[in-house]
């Protein structure tokens, strides 16, 4: 099995590059971040194939980790935004569990965070149902965790932010809505990447995208935030 990493720097992911080429039609809301969005990606990549998306994401992961220990120096926090991309049967059960009981019993990993590091549930109502989200402050060191979490759920993203966890806590109903727009993303996908990368920015936050698979033989991580972010020094673009 061999695997050949890199780290790539795109300026401005508004033009053709190697890390996430971004819509303008998606920011004509935000005009002010057309030509103002960056991104540092980590590829692992497979050279002579065989080799499955854990094992890539695993690489990505090692060498993402070790840079983003710099950014808790300047306190910026790895936390986790969880949502139901999907709606819940609006049952006793259903309340009864909510969030994060749920989430627990389907990935038993999150048992390894703290009760503290959780934040209130938002619970959207609807006539078809109910749909739960809600944050964690995962920790740079739980990367690893929240790369698998992310895979396994659409509504799941990883983003990087300064601000603690209340503060965080009190956006997710704003976080929510942004990412969930009546209209589908391009891709098909129910998750507004972009209405969510745009949130984040307007926090001064970076959204830390999971993207590629096995099957296509490379997998990358993208840290995304303004081009005049602090990140992209801290961590030697």
């Amino acid at each position: 099995m061999t695997i050949r990493s890199r780290k790539i720097f795109s300026p401005n992911l508004f033009k053709e590059n190697d890390s996430f080429i971004l819509s303008d039609d998606s920011y004509s809301c935000a005009p002010e971040l057309q030509g103002n969005i960056s991104a540092l990606t980590y590829i692992s990549e497979s050279v002579e194939g065989g080799v499955s998306t854990a094992e890539l994401d695993e690489e990505n992961a090692k060498v993402a980790k070790s840079d983003l220990v710099k950014s808790l120096f300047s306190g910026y926090e790895l936390y986790l935004f969880a949502s139901d991309s999907i709606w819940q049967p609006a049952t006793r059960i259903t309340r009864h569990y909510g969030l994060w009981k749920r989430l627990k019993k389907l990935h038993k990993v999150l048992e390894a965070i703290n009760d503290r590091d959780f934040s209130q549930e938002h619970v959207k109502e609807g006539s078809e149902g109910l749909q739960f989200s809600g944050i964690a402050r995962l920790g740079i060191d739980n990367l690893d965790l929240g790369i698998a979490l992310v895979r396994d759920n659409i509504g799941f993203q990883l983003y990087l932010s300064k601000h603690s966890l209340a503060f965080e806590s009190e956006r997710v109903g704003n976080y929510f809505e942004v990412a969930y727009l009546k209209e589908l993303s391009f891709n098909g996908s129910p998750f507004n990447v972009d209405s969510f990368i745009t949130e984040l920015i307007s926090n001064n936050s970076a959204l830390v995208r999971v993207a590629g698979s096995g099957e296509l033989a490379e997998c990358s991580i993208d840290i995304i935030a303004s081009s005049s972010s602090e990140l992209f020094t801290m961590l030697d673009t």
